[in-house]
């Protein structure tokens, strides 16, 4: 009996991309059930450098830590003002300046530096460590061991233990989208909202001057007209 033909062997499979997994994750937090992310906040506290970042963000951060009060629609419907309550935003931690905001907040308060620190190899204070400079890394370990020995090379800023130069420039808030990389500003967005800007404008003129409008809409409908009629 012949023997059986070798399978082809099966075409290795891609990598997904570092982005796609950052999606990926965003969504799962968003849709996952409340038990899953408690189960996944206790399982990190475990680890002393997340667990003390959950207590930092949990407790010195202001954040609520009692689900708010709701109102229901015949609460509302009953209610003396006769207006409907709003649902409070939701609290995000900016990745940029670590504080905490509210979701949909444009103000211009978030002071942060444009790019992360990077490893500065000639910073004295590493000949006080008891490495050997091929063992100098730039890893999460030697910025919280010896912040000092990083730069900001945005504004050439040393990096400190203490938050007292949280940053050289300011921005919007930035809630987490599994992406870390700071970029300095953002131009797309910066230019999209001046265009939404001068419409908002237009839009108070009309509200304003009616009549102007509706003139602009006579003088589009001559136009109109006159090139149907050619």
């Amino acid at each position: 009996m012949p023997p059986a033909p070798a399978s082809a062997p099966a075409p290795p499979r891609r990598p997904i991309p570092e982005e796609l997994k950052n999606v990926y994750l965003m969504m799962a937090i968003q849709e996952a059930p409340e038990s899953t992310i408690r189960t996944v906040l206790r399982a990190l506290c475990g680890d002393a450098d997340y667990k003390a970042r959950i207590m930092t963000l949990m407790f010195n951060k202001k954040l609520p830590l009692k689900p708010e009060a709701t109102t229901t629609a015949a609460e509302a419907s009953t209610s003396t003002s006769g207006s409907r309550k709003r649902k409070a935003p939701n609290t995000e931690i900016c990745i940029q300046c670590d504080e905490p905001f509210e979701e949909g907040d444009k103000s211009v308060t978030c002071k942060h530096h444009l790019f992360d620190m990077e490893l500065d190899e000639d910073d004295e204070t590493w000949l006080e460590m008891p490495i050997f400079p091929e063992e100098i890394a730039e890893t999460p370990f030697y910025r919280k061991e010896n912040p000092q020995g990083f730069v900001f090379p945005c504004c050439g800023t040393k990096g400190s233990r203490s938050r007292v130069n949280r940053g050289c420039t300011m921005g919007r808030h930035r809630a987490a989208d599994g992406n870390r990389t700071k970029y300095p500003g953002d131009i797309k967005e910066s230019s999209t909202e001046e265009e939404d800007d001068d419409d908002d404008e237009e839009t108070d003129k009309d509200s304003e001057y009616p009549e102007g409008r509706v003139e602009r809409n006579e003088e589009d409908g001559i136009k109109n007209a006159e090139g149907y009629g050619k």
